[in-house]
């Protein structure tokens, strides 16, 4: 995890987060894990909420974590072939670097086609990119997402 810590630190300037998806056969869900910059993702709440915005501010959490859902679930998206597939917020870890969020499904059958579409940021870097790694069956595959190519597929294997 300290390398990936140290890559997203080095591209930082290049405005690069990360998406981890699993499918997970035991509890035959899918679950999400997304890394972005803390101070890129005030900035974006700060636009759509437009409000100040301290995502380590304990004293504002409940409103900070509505306005930051409501952002995530705007701007991410996984889907079945043409099927969007519900999510839900798990939780967040936030430190002055970075935040991760957790999202996960509800019981489905792993997917023959996945579709990630990941825009978070995108109204505010026209360099945002973002690395999805999706694993299956103990082995992944990664794609990069960025402004002309917000979705990445994954066929199942």
């Amino acid at each position: 995890m300290h390398f990936i810590t140290i890559i997203l630190i080095f591209f930082h300037s290049y405005h690069v987060g990360l998406t981890q998806v699993e499918y997970d056969i035991s509890e035959m869900a899918y679950q999400i894990s997304i890394r972005i910059f803390t101070d890129d993702l005030e900035n974006a709440l700060k636009n759509k909420s437009g409000e100040l915005v301290d995502i380590l501010d304990s004293e504002v959490h409940d409103k900070t974590d509505m306005v930051m859902v409501e952002y995530i679930f705007e701007n991410f998206e996984i889907a079945s072939g043409d099927t969007s597939i519900p999510l839900s917020y798990l939780g967040s870890e936030k430190d002055p670097d970075v935040t991760w969020i957790y999202l996960e499904t509800g019981k489905i059958d792993k997917a023959d086609v996945l579709h990630i579409k990941n825009v978070i940021l995108f109204e505010i870097f026209d360099d945002q990119n973002h690395i999805v790694n999706y694993s299956q069956d103990g082995d992944f595959k990664s794609r990069l997402i960025h402004k002309d190519l917000n979705t990445a597929t994954f066929e199942s294997w």
